[in-house]
């Protein structure tokens, strides 16, 4: 929860998972395919599913469906709040309920073609507001249950769907965890997610370097001292606004401000957060770890960014985990044995565990016995030599009572407090528990041996202890901390980017926002995109939508000639003239050729400033393309760019986040397009000498290089 002074309002936020609704008592699933030109017939009403037939916090069966031929099981739970969650053949990331948000809705069900693709879809206010995710990357997806845990899979991805239990502050009712796994390397470091929605808006959550410069204005004559990605400190050092950083890089979904506080048919549409999807913790199978993050590169898709030099030196699987409220291995391991259950050894497992500065909740631990009942505690203990006990970490015993593997949580008495640093989560158990207990656990390839510290007694936690191997294998048991983020002050306000605020400080643009503009005659709207610190466009001036390939024709977009206006010339089948410009500014729409040197449309071309040499340059440029505080990028800004792609070709210039495309270009000397499909040229603003530079990429290269104005290559526009 976080507190704004300003009018003392309070901006309420669920912190790990990655939808924070609550659902309604009973609703009817529909199956939807998507992309099937009979979507509407293959449409089909499943069971209404009632709370009072569900049980708490635990997943039942419920039915099958069927859609586009495909058969989908149907799982659904209630939370402790009387809430009904389904979940189908895949869902998303992390699902939870929030106290003071009823009559909400969460659906995950299976939409299908002729493969299985994962469906997640989210209503709120009796369907008043809604919105969906697909994941795009579809597959032949099946689900089953094991453990308490419904999984549903392909060769490639992994989905694994918990309830959990109350989480104050998370979750308050209890609700679903949701954790990725990807088996190999994927096609690139984007997952995409097709994006609808009804009375719903999304909105970016950027680092505060893209809401907060240093020396702005604030009130009685300070100024923005220091901004980083979470902070922005006045120049007294005192603080402004903060960010978490599970939030940066978010997206906070509301009911559509055109829609919501009207007056429709005698009845009053509500407003409000209808849910966040928060970053992602990202952790490779030698524990090595990341933030994948969320963008918004036009209305109808949302990407999830791995870094690519992460996934370059990745050990594979690799675990997308909801991030802010855990840290430690929250996969209930497939296995079950009593070899690590001991009453006295510290067992830790082999892998240590990031934590975030908060304060602790619980320790869970996955496990089970076969009859009995049996007691072990959890503690946290750092990486020095020899390790020490992190104070208050030691849970009180922890009860457990049943056949079947689940997660057992012991909440502290005295909540402690953690840093950003790594830790060994570790556990012991009683005399029963070392004889007859089964702990949940799984193999991790290329980790280190399982360390345990031996010579203990169950109920006593030494406050130093020397952990060593213990198993001469990496067994990493499933064991987690559950912790709260620190309430944050801000005198600001919270900025939600994109047209809504919390607090009283003003909404500024953020990157990921869309852009509305006059573009040949005609308003456009262009979606933005942030990479290696700068904010892009998501497609080329002129492209009709977002490249799905480095070869799509309708993402290919315009051609201009270096230096000319937004005059019409820059279609791909615009008029030609062999008439050169005496002016910047041709006063036509025609392609103009430029036969002999320098090889430009103009002429004379001059030099410097004097002649055409500034017509791109900056968002001042006197032909400047690009909207109003967008500009082309220079040479080195480029230089920048494709020296970032998982590979230098097309392939990786449609794997970054830009997703550029092959579009060709055409020919000064006769108006051809050529390489149209092989080859990509996008201008900079850089002039070298009479030619100017150019980005080009094909199978296999990527370089800049140089050459006459008159050649018509694409335009990407960058903020300024």
């Amino acid at each position: 929860m976080s507190i704004i002074k300003a009018g003392m309002r309070k901006f309420i936020t669920s912190i790990l998972i990655l939808l924070s609704v609550a659902v309604v008592v009973t609703f009817i699933i529909f199956v939807v395919n998507i992309g099937s030109n009979n979507m509407a017939s293959q449409r089909q009403q499943i069971t209404v599913i009632k709370a009072k037939d569900l049980s708490v916090l635990k997943i039942s069966a419920v039915g099958k469906s069927v859609s586009g031929g495909v058969t989908s099981d149907n799982y659904a739970f209630k939370t402790k709040g009387n809430n009904v969650i389904e979940l189908g053949i895949k869902g998303h990331s992390s699902v939870s309920s929030k106290q003071g948000i009823i009559n909400s809705l969460i659906k995950i069900a299976k939409a299908s073609d002729d493969v299985s693709s994962p469906y997640f879809k989210a209503d709120k206010w009796d369907g008043e507001s809604n919105f969906s995710l697909t994941f795009n990357d579809a597959g032949n997806f099946n689900v089953i249950l094991n453990n308490g845990t419904a999984i549903s899979e392909d060769s490639n991805y992994k989905f694994e769907f918990a309830p959990v239990d109350i989480k104050q502050g998370f979750n308050d009712e209890g609700g679903l965890d949701v954790s990725i796994t990807l088996k190999k390397a994927p096609p690139g470091n984007q997952l995409s997610f097709s994006y609808d929605s009804q009375s719903a808006r999304a909105f970016l959550q950027p680092s505060l370097t893209k809401e907060w410069t240093v020396g702005q204005d604030l009130d009685d004559g300070k100024t923005v001292g220091t901004v980083t990605d979470t902070d922005v400190y006045d120049n007294k050092g005192n603080p402004i606004a903060h960010r978490p950083d599970y939030v940066v890089n978010a997206i906070a979904f509301y009911g559509n401000p055109n829609q919501v506080n009207d007056m429709v048919g005698g009845k009053q549409y509500k407003t409000g957060e209808i849910g966040m999807l928060y970053r992602m913790k990202v952790t490779d199978a030698n524990n090595n770890t990341t933030w994948a993050d969320w963008s918004i590169p036009n209305g109808t898709t949302l990407w999830l960014t791995i870094p690519s030099a992460f996934l370059a030196s990745a050990v594979y699987p690799i675990v997308l985990s909801p991030a802010g409220d855990t840290f430690g291995y929250t996969t209930l391991g497939s296995t079950l044995s009593n070899g690590p259950c001991r009453n006295t050894v510290i067992v830790a497992g082999p892998q240590t565990f990031l934590g975030e500065a908060a304060t602790g909740v619980s320790i869970s631990i996955g496990g089970a016995i076969p009859s009995g009942t049996a007691h072990v505690q959890g503690a946290v203990y750092d990486t020095s030599s020899p390790n020490n006990l992190i104070v208050n970490s030691n849970t009180p015993a922890i009860t457990i009572n049943s056949s079947v593997a689940q997660w057992w949580t012991g909440t502290y008495i005295t909540q402690p407090t953690f840093t950003a640093i790594n830790y060994f989560i570790c556990h012991i158990g009683d005399t029963t528990w070392s004889i007859s207990g089964q702990l949940a656990y799984n193999f991790i390839t290329g980790g280190f041996n399982t360390k345990g510290a031996g010579g203990e007694i169950y109920g006593i936690w030494p406050s130093t202890i020397t952990l060593s191997t213990f198993f001469a294998s990496q067994i990493q048991p499933s064991i987690y901390v559950t912790y709260t983020p620190p309430t944050v002050n801000f005198s600001g306000g919270i900025n939600l980017s994109g047209g809504i605020c919390v607090g009283d400080a003003a909404c500024p643009w953020a990157c990921g926002n869309n852009v509305n503009f006059t573009y040949k005659g005609s308003q456009a709207t262009y979606g933005t995109v942030s990479h290696n610190g700068m904010c892009w466009m998501n497609r080329n001036l002129g492209a009709s939508r977002v490249a799905t390939a480095y070869n799509d024709s309708n993402a290919y977009g315009d051609l201009f000639q270096w230096g000319r206006l937004d005059d019409g010339h820059q279609t791909r089948t615009s008029g030609t003239t062999t008439n050169l410009s005496g002016s910047d500014n041709p006063g036509h729409s025609n392609f103009i050729y430029g036969m002999g040197s320098p090889y430009d449309w103009r002429s004379p071309q001059g030099s410097g400033c004097g002649g055409n040499s500034c017509l791109w340059q900056g968002v001042s440029g006197v032909n400047n393309p690009c909207p109003s505080g967008w500009r082309i990028p220079t040479q080195a800004e480029w230089t920048t760019e494709y020296g970032s792609w998982s590979s230098q070709d097309y392939n990786g210039a449609f794997a970054s986040p830009l997703k550029l495309t092959a579009g060709g270009y055409r020919s000064y000397i006769d108006a051809s397009l050529l390489d149209v499909g092989s080859f990509g040229y996008y201008w900079s603003s850089t002039v070298n000498g009479t030619l100017a530079d150019y980005l080009t990429f094909g199978s296999g290269n990527a370089l800049m290089n140089s050459y006459g104005r008159a050649n018509s290559y694409s335009v990407r526009c960058v903020k300024n």
